[in-house]
């Protein structure tokens, strides 16, 4: 049977010129997206649905306005750190289904990860990405996703320190870096990614270089401090293996569009330079988020410039340009929320009052979701079915972030640091937030069932607003 949506606003298509006002939401209301330039009707489209209501939204609307073509290369991108509920894994997977079984467009999952190789004599690790299916990892299902963390804490073992709101590593790595090495592959229209990796059956990486090289780049940790933090980026796989696109989407050969050709080099394309692959980015940032469309759109040329009559592809350094429908109509949380009360029935399984979508616990969504997510877990989690319920130890409980913290962050004494005393207090570890006692995973796992002190925690703390991105 043809899947249906309910009162769905209609995305129409408008050839150049300025956008529409942004009118409010209304399900009855025919809403009309415009492209800034007319060339950009002719590039790949890339979706990048980062697990939440607000891009299942964005996703929906532009499969049931026509916009997307299997074709002309378009495909939907859920970028997995593994540190996602359980629910969004439900989520994700049954908007894979009917993105790719109902409008017949391509919907991969990927993961960052690292392998090992020779750089210059000497054995390290390197930064990729691997295709996952919409199924749990297990011996099984080798090519299953993560979630109980192994993908967020292979990162920070490789880089040996925590993301911060300064240097968002998870962001930059886990999802941007990661999306553009699966488009440099998948526009260059090959069955398949490459292995990556040498052929050995164990790790060639040893002590010495490990320490040596950390030393040669900088690097002050102690030996016994560093060779503990990349443990475990040395236990993960050494190589990315070779991976059929028909094993993760059977729509992976249905691109026709001669923009493409000639782009390769190398078996793959390149996403920078006059010799780029132009096309087109869709995330689903709404009108009430000023920040991040403000990094948005610092990333897309200077539209003044456009309007005035320059050059969009001297003003474009990068292939990339990116829209965000939602925020250009307006469409705020409020509008999201009553979006998918008229499509209960592929709506995320979880409370619109929590903010459990997109890392669970991330320090970027500010201490007032924070504290609201560890008040509520307990409750939420057993209003769900069993299936769709967290596991300990995992991203979707806050002690894993408490442990993961107290693993990768910086031990001031330990490393022999000069500790000033007046603000590092009596446990001088830098964490998510830099020094503990401005706010740590530690205080809010210890403080989760003592609602008083959730509270002080919030009061002391309301300075740091959700800022997360794509």
């Amino acid at each position: 049977m043809k899947f249906e949506f309910v009162n769905i606003p209609q995305l129409g298509i408008a050839r150049g010129g300025r956008r529409a006002a942004k009118p409010q939401y209304n399900p009855e209301k025919r809403y009309v997206f415009h492209y800034d330039v007319r060339e950009h009707l002719i590039q790949p489209h890339v979706v990048k649905f980062s697990g939440g209501r607000s891009s299942g939204m964005l996703l929906l609307a532009l499969l049931n306005g026509g916009v997307l073509r299997a074709d002309r290369g378009d495909v939907v991108v859920f970028n997995n750190t593994s540190a996602e509920h359980p629910a969004t894994y439900d989520f994700a997977a049954r908007l894979k289904k009917i993105t790719e079984q109902e409008y017949g467009i391509p919907f991969f999952w990927t993961e960052f990860q690292t392998y090992e190789d020779a750089v210059n004599g000497d054995w390290v690790r390197l930064p990729s990405y691997r295709l996952v299916n919409a199924r749990p990892y297990s011996d099984k299902n080798p090519d299953g996703y993560h979630s109980g963390g192994e993908v967020f804490e292979e990162l920070i073992s490789w880089k040996k320190f925590l993301p911060n709101q300064f240097k968002r590593i998870c962001t930059a790595e886990m999802k941007l870096f990661v999306t553009k090495e699966f488009l440099r592959d998948w526009f260059a229209r090959k069955p398949s990614i490459d292995r990556l990796g040498h052929y050995y059956e164990h790790s060639m990486q040893d002590n010495e270089t490990i320490t040596r090289l950390h030393k040669r780049n900088g690097g002050a940790t102690p030996d016994n401090i560093l060779l503990q933090k990349t443990a475990y980026v040395r236990s993960r796989p050494t190589f990315r293996p070779h991976q059929e696109y028909a094993t993760f989407s059977e729509l992976s050969g249905k691109v026709n569009n001669s923009d493409l050709d000639g782009k390769q080099r190398g078996g793959r394309v390149a996403l920078e330079g006059d010799h780029c692959v132009d096309y087109a980015a869709f995330v689903g940032f709404r009108g009430d988020e000023p920040a991040r469309l403000a990094r948005m759109k610092a990333r897309n040329y200077d539209r003044v410039e456009l309007d005035n009559g320059g050059d969009p592809h001297i003003a474009a350094p990068e292939g990339e340009y990116v829209y965000a429908p939602l925020a250009d109509m307006g469409i705020t949380k409020e509008d999201v929320f009553a979006f998918w009360r008229e499509n209960k029935k592929h709506d995320l399984r979880l409370p619109h009052q929590v903010n459990f979508s997109n890392c669970v616990f991330c320090f970027l969504k500010g201490s007032g979701n924070l504290v609201d997510n560890i008040a509520s877990r307990e409750k939420v989690e057993k209003r769900l079915p069993k299936k769709f319920q967290s596991r300990p130890d995992t991203p979707a409980d806050i002690a894993w972030w408490a442990n993961i913290e107290q693993k990768y962050g910086r031990d001031l004494r330990r490393e022999g640091r000069t500790i000033n005393s007046e603000t590092a207090g009596e446990n001088p570890i830098v964490g998510f937030w830099g020094m503990n006692g401005k706010l740590s995973y530690k205080q809010l796992a210890e403080s989760r069932c003592k609602p008083e002190k959730l509270s002080i925690i919030r009061e002391e703390n309301a300075a740091l607003p959700c800022d997360c991105t794509d």
